[in-house]
């Protein structure tokens, strides 16, 4: 995983307080999940530096996990009178998320039927906050926010044409032909 995130901000004691930056994140796995249970000696045959594990019945190999998140934000408090500022604020989000693998139903044997699976998903939003502060003593400070958030979503790897949806997560775009 790698993250990066630049930020440019006013002098300390300034009269206007502001910040703005940008983040970017990216993030690349592989990995196995083991469903167990049943009670014969199933077994799964992995690949180098995956342990074998015993009495598997289902496993979810993902070949190939990707996540990208670019943002860019920005900051501002401005004092209307003594003690008192608004503050307001935006950021704008867009991420990336494909998933390459297989799901396995084990057989005795270690015989597996196995089905790949693929998902993506671009998901981005504006979100913003805006309030306001007032200092009513030096150590007392009354603030009211109202802001918005954004969830990221995700992939699933699910059988192609089972009915069950390969990405999660409100709002988003859905984009099958990502590329």
């Amino acid at each position: 995983m790698h993250s990066q995130e630049l930020r440019i901000a006013s002098n300390p004691g300034s009269r206007i307080d502001w910040v703005a930056g940008a983040y970017f994140s990216r993030q690349t796995s592989e990995e196995l999940l083991y469903f167990l249970g049943g009670e014969e000696p199933f077994v799964t045959v992995n690949r180098p530096g995956f342990p074998e594990v015993g009495h598997v019945n289902y496993r979810n190999d993902v070949d190939n996990y990707s996540y990208r998140s670019i943002s860019g934000f920005g900051q501002i408090s401005v004092p209307l009178f003594d003690g008192f500022r608004a503050v307001g604020g935006v950021r704008y989000t867009d991420e990336r998320k494909e998933l390459e693998g297989r799901i396995s139903v084990v057989l005795p044997g270690p015989d597996t039927v196995t089905v790949n699976t693929s998902a993506a998903q671009e998901l981005s939003k504006w979100t913003y906050k805006a309030g306001f502060e007032y200092d009513v003593a030096d150590d007392i400070l009354v603030y009211a926010n109202v802001s918005t958030g954004f969830e990221a979503g995700g992939v699933n790897a699910v059988p192609p044409d089972s009915g069950l949806p390969t990405t999660f997560g409100l709002p988003f775009m859905h984009r099958p032909d990502l590329g």
